[in-house]
């Protein structure tokens, strides 16, 4: 056993206050040791706490539970990420790694990379792993992309959103049974001059109705 001064003592008590805190903000939340590849768990939900002990092989608990429980078309980047071999190397110069994936449980998260110790050649020994919930985060962001990208008046995509399109074509090429369209309508600067704007928007509404219609939504 290793005794502490009374200082000591209440430091490493602090410490791990501040650790239980800030896991209670977390979907999980482990310190992991490279030197000696062992993990310490401050919080876990069951899916992951039956593939993760308190011995060594963290880095392999960690696949294992990756590929568990990470949705398949994000599996191979998150894989990756939590790669123990690397991630001294990836996280020099930097205050933390953090990436987004689906899970099959929780949907939408977000895992991050701490460092929390270095040894004399500054290379990185102990971080933190944690992961959270961001379901609502990125249904918020969703909606706000869908405001940014869509047309108030007609429910369409605005000129916007017809940009990003173009700019992402422009970097991968459609299939070969792509179709572009272009449509002009007729007379609306006529009907805004001589009806007024109100009419005008009547016109544009029904010619959007027409393409829903004859296209699809």
């Amino acid at each position: 056993d290793t005794l502490f001064s009374e200082g000591e003592l209440e430091e490493r008590v602090e410490q791990l206050d501040v650790l239980t805190a800030l896991a209670n903000s977390y979907l999980t939340l482990h310190v992991i040791n490279l030197d000696d590849d062992s993990v310490i768990e401050y919080k876990t939900s069951h899916d992951v706490r039956k593939f993760v002990n308190q011995h060594g092989n963290a880095n392999k608990q960690m696949k294992k539970v990756m590929n568990s429980v990470v949705v398949t078309k994000d599996r191979e980047k998150v894989l990756e990420f939590v790669d123990f071999q690397t991630i001294s190397d990836r996280l020099k110069g930097k205050k933390s790694l953090s990436l987004e994936f689906i899970s099959v449980v929780n949907g939408w998260c977000r895992a991050v990379f701490v460092p929390v110790k270095y040894d004399k050649d500054e290379n990185v020994t102990v971080v933190i792993f944690a992961t959270r919930k961001i379901e609502e985060e990125k249904r918020r962001e969703e909606r706000l992309v869908l405001r940014s990208n869509t047309d108030e008046l007609t429910g369409l995509f605005n000129r916007h959103a017809y940009e990003d399109a173009l700019k992402s074509y422009s970097v991968k090429s459609p299939d070969d049974n792509f179709v572009f369209v272009s449509l002009d309508v007729n007379g609306l600067k006529d009907v805004n001059d001589n009806l007024g704007l109100f009419s005008g928007a009547h016109f544009i509404t029904g010619a959007a109705a027409c393409m829903i219609r004859v296209f699809n939504p």
